[in-house]
C-alpha cells in the first residue's frame, strides 16, 4: 500500500487542505495546497525576498492523502454526502436490496469470507421525485454538489486575484443545458462531487478490473486507491472474473471518485459466458443491482442493431468494442433485433417520467407520436396549432387538457411537447416555376391532411434566394410507409400537369441509410442489392 513517509519526502511543499463552501458552509473541499518558495530579487545590492501565496491544486485522492484521517478499508471511506442526500427529503431507504442476483449473492453463506462487512441498505427516490443533479439543475436548484465542484474547478482563483466565471450558478446552468454531467449516485455517498463538460477541466478516466485468470479483491481495491492517489478523476470497474458483485462493493465503498461499469460484462458472466443465453431481464436486473451498490455511470451498448451488424465485416479491425461484439453475436445467434434497442416501451416510460417531472414544476406537458395518450395527439402540428399566442384559449377546451402538469395557462412557461417518433426525413423538391399557387396544389396532392400520403407533412414556399422558385418542403415521418422515391414521383407527375418540371431536391440534415436503400433499388433497378454493399 501507500508509503506515507515516501509521500511526504516526494512532496515536501504540498499538504492536504480544505476549502469551505459559501452557500453551504458545511462543505469541505479537499485540495492539495502547494506552498511556494519566496521570490528573491536584488535591490540596491541587497537580497529581498517576497512571500508567494500558496496554490491550491485539484485533488482526486480524497481522504487517502489526509494524514489526519485513519483509513480502514474494511470499513470503507466516510459517507460524506449522505447527510446532503437525506437532507433534501426526496429519498427513502429501501428495506432490502431488490436485485434478484444481489439477493442470491447476499444469501450465499459460502461468500461470507469475501463480503464487505458494512453494507448499507440502498436509497431510492420517493414516488414522483426526480433526484438527479440534472433534475435539480432544471428546477433551478443549486445543490451542495454544485458548489463543491465550482470550488474544485476554480482552484483558489479568486484568492489569487484571478477572475473566474465558474460559480455554483454557472455549474447549475451548464448541467441544466446538457453541456455538463455530475455523476453522483445517492448510493455512493463516499464520492466527492466532480463534473465533466466542455467548460470545465479535462478529466481522466482509469480502467481496472479482475479477469478469469488473475487478481483478487485486495488487488483491485489497491488499484482503485492508486488510481485516485495519482489523479484519476473517474474509475471504471471492468471486472470479468470471479466474484464481480463482491469486488465492486469493496471498490465503491473505498472510492472517493465516481465509479462506472459496463453492465453487459457482468450480465455475460451470469450466463457463464454464453452470449445466446443473455436476455433483457438479466441485463435489467444487472442495472438494478449495480445502481443499488452505488455505480455512478454506465456504458450501455445500445447502438448496434441486427440490420447493421454486417457493416463491420469488411472493416480491418471488425468490431473493436467488446460490448458491441457481445450484442452483435446475440443478434446473429437469435436473428433478432438487439434487446436493448427493442425495449421501446422502456424508452417511452423514461420519456413519460421526464414529462411528469416537468409537470411537477408547473409546466403543462403534451405527449406526441408514439408517446401520445390519444390518436388526436399523435400529430405534433395539431398540438402546436395556434402556437403560443393561441395556447391560453386552447387549454380551456377539456379535449386539450395537458397530459401532465397544470391545466391553466402559464404565460412564463407556455407548454412543453415531448415524445418518441420514427426517424424523420426532411425532403424538399424545388420546382421550375415561380407560381406559388401551383406549389400549393401539388402540396395538397401529397400531404396527409389533404388526402395524400399518410406520412407526409408539406407546405409550399417561395425561395427568394433562388430567384423566387417554388419549393415543396416536406417532412417524411415514416420512410418505410412512405418512401422518398414514391413522393418524388408523385410530385413530378402532379407538376407535369401544369407544365412544370423539377429543378433539384434537398435532403436536409441526417438521413437514415435505409431510407436511401429503396431509392437506389427503384432508380437503378438493382438486383438483390443489400445495404451492406455501401461503404465509406
Amino acid at each position: 500500500m501507500i508509503d506515507k513517509k515516501q509521500d511526504k519526502k516526494a512532496y515536501a511543499h504540498a499538504e492536504k487542505a480544505y476549502m469551505q463552501g459559501t452557500l453551504f458552509p458545511y462543505i469541505k473541499v479537499g485540495m492539495q495546497k502547494v506552498n511556494l518558495t519566496p521570490t528573491v530579487n536584488i535591490v540596491n545590492g541587497e537580497k529581498v525576498t517576497t512571500p508567494n501565496a500558496p496554490v491550491y491544486i485539484y485533488d482526486t485522492s480524497g481522504p487517502f492523502s489526509d494524514p489526519n484521517m485513519e483509513i480502514d478499508l474494511k470499513k470503507g471511506l466516510p459517507r460524506m454526502r449522505e447527510s446532503w442526500i437525506i437532507g433534501r427529503g426526496d429519498v427513502e431507504k429501501l428495506p432490502s436490496i431488490t436485485s434478484e442476483y444481489g439477493k442470491m449473492r447476499r444469501d450465499d453463506k459460502s461468500l461470507d469470507h469475501l463480503r464487505f462487512e458494512h453494507i448499507a441498505l440502498p436509497y431510492r427516490a420517493k414516488a414522483g421525485k426526480a433526484i438527479t443533479q440534472m433534475a435539480y439543475a432544471k428546477a433551478g436548484i443549486v445543490t451542495p454538489e454544485m458548489e463543491y465542484v465550482a470550488i474544485r474547478e476554480n482552484m483558489n482563483c479568486r484568492e489569487l486575484g484571478i477572475d473566474t466565471f465558474i460559480t455554483p450558478e454557472f455549474v447549475r446552468d451548464e448541467i441544466a443545458a446538457g453541456r455538463a454531467v455530475l455523476p453522483a449516485n445517492i448510493n455512493h455517498p463516499e464520492s466527492e462531487p466532480m463534473i465533466i463538460g466542455r467548460n470545465f477541466l479535462v478529466k481522466i478516466n482509469t480502467n481496472i478490473g479482475n479477469s478469469a485468470t488473475t487478481s483478487s479483491i485486495d488487488e483491485e481495491v489497491e488499484k482503485a486507491v492508486w488510481s485516485c492517489k495519482w489523479g484519476g478523476d473517474t474509475l471504471m470497474d471492468l471486472s470479468t472474473g470471479d466474484n464481480i458483485h463482491e469486488t465492486r462493493e469493496w471498490i465503491v465503498r473505498n472510492c472517493p471518485v465516481p465509479v462506472g461499469t459496463v453492465p453487459i460484462y457482468q450480465a455475460l458472466e451470469k450466463v457463464n459466458g454464453k452470449v445466446e443465453n443473455l436476455n433483457w431481464e438479466i441485463y435489467k436486473d444487472t442495472l438494478i443491482e449495480q445502481c443499488e451498490q452505488g455505480v455512478d455511470y454506465f456504458t450501455i451498448h445500445a447502438g448496434i442493431r441486427r440490420q447493421n451488424v454486417h457493416l463491420a465485416d469488411k472493416r480491418l479491425c471488425g468490431i473493436v468494442s467488446r460490448g458491441g461484439s457481445i450484442m452483435s453475436k446475440w443478434c446473429l445467434v437469435h436473428d433478432k433485433e438487439s434487446f436493448l434497442y427493442e425495449h421501446f416501451d422502456d424508452i417511452l416510460e423514461i420519456c413519460r417520467e421526464y414529462g411528469k417531472f416537468m409537470g411537477e414544476l408547473g409546466v403543462p406537458v403534451y405527449y406526441y407520436e408514439d408517446a401520445a395518450t390519444s390518436e388526436e395527439r399523435k400529430s405534433l402540428p395539431k398540438i402546436r396549432k395556434g402556437q403560443y399566442e393561441g395556447l391560453e384559449e386552447k387549454m380551456k377546451d377539456p379535449a386539450w387538457k395537458p397530459d401532465e402538469g397544470p391545466s391553466s395557462f402559464n404565460a412564463k412557461s407556455g407548454a412543453t411537447v415531448t415524445g418518441v417518433r420514427f426517424p424523420l426525413v426532411a425532403f424538399n423538391v424545388n420546382l421550375q416555376t415561380k407560381d406559388l399557387d401551383i406549389g400549393k396544389k401539388i402540396v395538397k396532392a401529397v400531404r396527409a391532411v389533404t388526402g395524400g400520403y399518410q406520412c407526409v407533412r408539406a407546405i409550399a414556399l417561395v425561395l427568394e434566394d433562388r430567384d423566387g422558385i417554388v419549393q415543396v418542403s416536406m417532412n417524411l415521418t415514416n420512410y418505410e410507409k412512405t418512401p422518398i422515391h414514391r413522393v418524388f414521383e408523385t410530385i413530378k407527375s402532379e407538376a407535369s400537369q401544369y407544365g412544370v418540371g423539377v429543378v433539384d431536391c434537398d435532403l436536409v440534415g441526417p438521413v437514415p441509410v435505409y431510407a436511401l436503400q429503396d431509392v437506389l433499388k427503384f432508380y437503378l433497378r438493382t438486383h438483390n442489392f443489400k445495404i451492406e454493399q455501401l461503404y465509406m
